[in-house]
């Protein structure tokens, strides 16, 4: 790397270290997936040419740039469309050793998951009586042996709520779900596995990051396990960031990885969303942020986050397509 000043670095050829979370901001079309690609690259090879290096990469692929990476290192593709969204069933897969599950039990983490789903759904915010009432069912799904914990379990237990507007419109949201539920393919083992949403309805694409979010938590529990790193790619995580639910699952994992032998790395166009809790919480958990060419407003935003002098926001207003600037957590102290 070509030092630029105190803190910032051009980027070239840089490979995560493992156990780093890492950040990647941008304006449309100034390297961001590029840079992801040759990263994933490199992984590519180095395990092609390390039979030592035990490791998996999980990428979560909105557009469907990833996918020939994965046809290259003879990885697997998970579409979620077909696969289903059945994050009960999921969650039964899931140990309650504290050690792995910092949700503490299964009904507390299929909790958080429906009311993501449901939201993300709904496209609307839960109230706290419409979580109460999702508490009480999933509590009873996971308490009665004679109903398996799926979700169409969960719209038939919602269906016997027809006194309530806002339970009807969460149950009509969440009916497409149940239509792609209990599809759920057995556990994929591979050492490169995208999640392919790129056709799936926009409409549910926070639905499909959550069924995503929730595979990679038990690929990071079993893999660490068996001593397997564990590297994550997601591209727009934006669309986790448009409900407090599902950014919280989302800094929650990204603060669990170094525990759990996983590193994370987030595409983002959106840097007002690292001013909220959940995404300061994700900021204070990464090592390195790489910025491409910005807006003033969100040089702006990036300025105010890292305390960066005008001399940065010149050099990030003036990169060129393609080019870099890596901000190290050594150089730049984030709060």
């Amino acid at each position: 790397m070509k030092v630029k000043n105190d803190s910032f670095y051009l980027y070239k050829n840089n490979t995560r270290e493992h156990g780093n979370n890492e950040l990647v901001f941008g304006k449309h079309g100034q390297g961001q997936t590029l840079f992801v690609k040759q990263e994933l690259r490199q992984f590519v090879t180095n395990q092609a040419n390390n039979e030592k290096e035990h490791s998996q990469i999980l990428v979560i692929d909105t557009c469907g740039e990833f996918l020939p990476i994965s046809n290259v290192a003879q990885g697997s593709i998970i579409s979620v469309k077909n696969s289903g969204v059945d994050i009960f069933e999921k969650c039964v897969f899931i140990p309650e050793h504290k050690q792995f599950c910092s949700w503490g039990d299964k009904k507390n983490m299929a909790f958080d998951f429906t009311i993501t789903l449901c939201e993300q759904s709904y496209r609307k915010t839960l109230a706290a009586y419409e979580k109460s009432i999702i508490y009480n069912i999933v509590c009873q799904m996971y308490d009665d042996n004679d109903t398996a914990p799926t979700i169409s379990a969960f719209y038939n237990e919602l269906a016997r709520l027809n006194n309530s507007v806002d339970i009807n419109g969460i149950r009509r949201c969440i009916k497409p779900l149940c239509l792609l539920g209990n599809k759920t393919k057995e556990q994929i083992e591979n050492k490169f596995i995208v999640y392919d949403l790129h056709d799936f309805s926009k409409t549910y694409i926070g639905a499909a990051y959550i069924y995503c979010l929730l595979d990679v938590y038990q690929h990071i529990v079993e893999n660490y396990q068996n001593g397997i790193k564990t590297y994550v790619y997601m591209d727009n995580i934006y669309n986790l960031f448009l409900f407090e639910s599902s950014a919280y699952i989302l800094s929650h994992m990204w603060i669990q990885a170094r525990m759990l032998g996983a590193s994370f790395l987030g595409v983002c166009n959106d840097i007002n969303v690292f001013k909220t809790m959940q995404g300061l919480k994700i900021l204070m958990s990464t090592s390195n942020v790489c910025v491409f060419r910005l807006e003033i407003d969100d040089c702006i935003s990036l300025k105010e986050l890292f305390c960066l002098s005008d001399e940065d926001v010149s050099l990030i207003l003036n990169l060129s397509p393609g080019n870099g600037l890596l901000i190290r957590d050594e150089c730049v102290s984030l709060f």
